[in-house]
């Protein structure tokens, strides 16, 4: 199974051709890193500077993205771009997706380099059921089962929008990502095109196994 990462910027940056000189060089620095990877110089990110408007794009398009290789040079004087920005920090959007759809094969994380040139994550708490902020830890999901049937209220559409609603919310996803390959002018309109047959046959291969689900719960029903 084939695992690859991509980032690209939240925010649209800007910077003088001077600072994207340096930062050009800075990010082939080959000296401490600016986080956990200390002996891993290989970061997947390169960027791009459009001299006339000021546009930075900094992103990794290759598929091997790793934010802790980066130069601590590098996010040093990224961290000083944004301070002189009136920004509180950089931030960047990674994604992380598979050649198959399998258990924890998709994903995705934020990252942000704050002015002093730290790399820093979020840190993600879920809500239990007791309403306390710390989740509690588990290493398997299981359905909740309840012994008698769904109250009146949430039976019919409602209960059928609570079960769709994250499928919706992934395939909502599904299509902003792919919406990005329009604007992604760092790839080839040849690579595009390419990567948009890949979703398009593996969403045609999706489609057929909903088709076939349709027949069996048809089955189901009249049995």
């Amino acid at each position: 199974m084939d695992c690859l990462t991509f980032s690209t910027p939240c925010e649209a940056l800007q910077c003088v051709a001077v600072d994207a000189q340096r930062l050009t060089a800075l990010l082939q620095d080959d000296g401490p890193r600016a986080g956990e990877d200390a002996d891993d110089l290989d970061h997947g990110f390169t960027l791009e500077h459009d001299p006339l408007s000021g546009r930075l794009f900094i992103c990794a398009v290759e598929g091997q993205c790793n934010p802790e290789a980066l130069p601590a040079a590098f996010c040093q004087a990224l961290g000083e771009i944004a301070e002189r920005s009136g920004m509180e920090a950089i931030e960047f959007g990674v994604a992380q997706i598979s050649t198959r759809f399998t258990v924890n094969s998709h994903g995705g994380y934020r990252f942000r380099i704050l002015r002093d040139g730290r790399l820093v994550h979020p840190t993600l708490c879920w809500p239990t059921l007791s309403g306390s902020p710390t989740p509690s830890v588990s290493t398997k999901a299981e359905a909740i089962k309840s012994p008698v049937p769904l109250p009146t209220a949430v039976n019919g559409f409602e209960a059928a929008l609570a079960v769709a609603d994250p499928i919706l919310a992934a395939l909502d996803a599904v299509l902003a990502k792919t919406l990005d390959l329009e604007v992604m002018t760092v790839l080839a309109r040849a690579v595009r095109e390419d990567a948009l047959e890949l979703v398009t046959q593996r969403l045609t291969s999706v489609l057929e196994k909903i088709h076939g689900l349709y027949d069996r719960l048809a089955v189901e029903e009249h049995s």
